[in-house]
C-alpha cells in the first residue's frame, strides 16, 4: 500500500519536486519538536503540539499547491506566447527565452552549435492540440495536489509519537528518533530515481534535513 503510492506521489511530482516537499514538511515539522525539546516553545500536552505541527504542514501544503498550479499556469501561458511569436517573425528574445528556459538541464553538456540547434526546433516544433493543453494542465493539479500530500505526511513521524506516547519528553525523542528514520528511508528510496548511490543518499538527506532543521530552530525559522 505504502510503496505503491510513494511510486504515485512521485511519478507525479518528479523526483526534484518530491525531495523537495518531503524535506520542507520534515524540517517545519522537525522545528516545533527541537524547539519544545530545548525548551525554546512550550506546550499544554502532545494533543496540542501535534495539531499545531499537523496544521502548519496542511497550510504551507496548501501554499504549495497554489504556487505550483499559479506559477505553472502562467509559464505554460508564457510558453505558448512565446511559440506563437516565434512563428510571426524571427524572434531572437524567443530563442534567448528558451535558452534560458533549458539552462541547467542535460543541453549544457552539449556543444553551442547542437543546444542552438535544438532550441530552433522546439521554437519551429508544432504545437500541442487544445485536449494535450488540457492534458498539460490536469498533470500540474495532480502535481500540486502530490506535493500537498508529501508535506503532509512528512508530518507523520513527529505526529505519531506525540499521539502515542503520554509523557511529552519521551514523545519529542521518540519524534526525533522516528523523523531520522524516516528522512534516512525517503533519502534511499529517491535515490533509484535520481541514479545515486543509495547509502550516500540515505546519508546526505539525514544530514541535510537535520542541519537545516537545526539552524532553523535556533534562528527563528
Amino acid at each position: 500500500m505504502v510503496v505503491p503510492l510513494t511510486g504515485k506521489l512521485i511519478a507525479n511530482t518528479g523526483p526534484g519536486l518530491a525531495i523537495q516537499e518531503a524535506l520542507y514538511g520534515f524540517i517545519m515539522a522537525m522545528i516545533f519538536v527541537n524547539a519544545a525539546q530545548v525548551g525554546i516553545i512550550y506546550f499544554d500536552s502532545n494533543i496540542h503540539l501535534a495539531f499545531i505541527i499537523l496544521s502548519m504542514n496542511f497550510t504551507w501544503g496548501i501554499i504549495d499547491v497554489l504556487i505550483i498550479i499559479l506559477v505553472g499556469s502562467l509559464e505554460r501561458k508564457r510558453d505558448i506566447n512565446i511559440l506563437l511569436k516565434s512563428r510571426e517573425n524571427d524572434c531572437a528574445e524567443c530563442e534567448s527565452i528558451v535558452k534560458d528556459d533549458l539552462s541547467g538541464t542535460i543541453l549544457d553538456a552539449i556543444e553551442p552549435a547542437d543546444e542552438r540547434r535544438i532550441i530552433l526546433q522546439i521554437l519551429s516544433s508544432k504545437m500541442e492540440s487544445d485536449q494535450g493543453l488540457r492534458k498539460d494542465r490536469a498533470e500540474l493539479i495532480k502535481a500540486g495536489m502530490s506535493s500537498f500530500v508529501i508535506t503532509v505526511l512528512a508530518a507523520l513521524p513527529a505526529i505519531i509519537p506525540l499521539l502515542l506516547i503520554p509523557d511529552l519528553t519521551s514523545a519529542l525523542f521518540a519524534a526525533s528518533a522516528l523523523g531520522s528514520v524516516a528522512l534516512f528511508f525517503v533519502g534511499y528510496t529517491m535515490s533509484k530515481y535520481i541514479g545515486a548511490n543509495r547509502w550516500r543518499m540515505a546519508l546526505v538527506m539525514t544530514l541535510v534535513g537535520w542541519s537545516v532543521t537545526i539552524m532553523a530552530t535556533f534562528m527563528g525559522g
